[in-house]
C-alpha cells in the first residue's frame, strides 16, 4: 500500500552489461529537479518540494545546465 509520501519508481531491467548506479541516480535526480521546477512555483518552493536548500537546488541546476 502506498501512502502520500511514497514515490513509485519503475523497475530497472538489467541487461547483460549491467548499469551504472551513478548514472541511474543522476537520471532520477535530474527528472525530480525538472519535475519540481516545471510546477508553477519559484525556486524557493521547488527546493521545499525536494526537501533541499535553495542554494543546493541552484548548484544542481547549474551542474545540469538549467541555469
Amino acid at each position: 500500500m502506498l501512502d502520500e509520501n511514497t514515490i513509485e519508481m519503475p523497475l530497472l531491467h538489467v541487461g547483460g552489461d549491467g548499469f551504472s548506479l551513478d548514472e541511474v541516480l543522476a537520471s532520477y535526480e535530474q527528472r525530480m529537479l525538472y519535475q519540481a521546477l516545471s510546477t508553477p512555483v519559484g525556486e524557493d518552493q521547488a527546493a521545499e518540494l525536494l526537501k533541499i536548500k535553495r542554494t543546493t537546488l541552484i548548484e544542481k541546476m547549474k551542474r545540469l545546465g538549467s541555469r
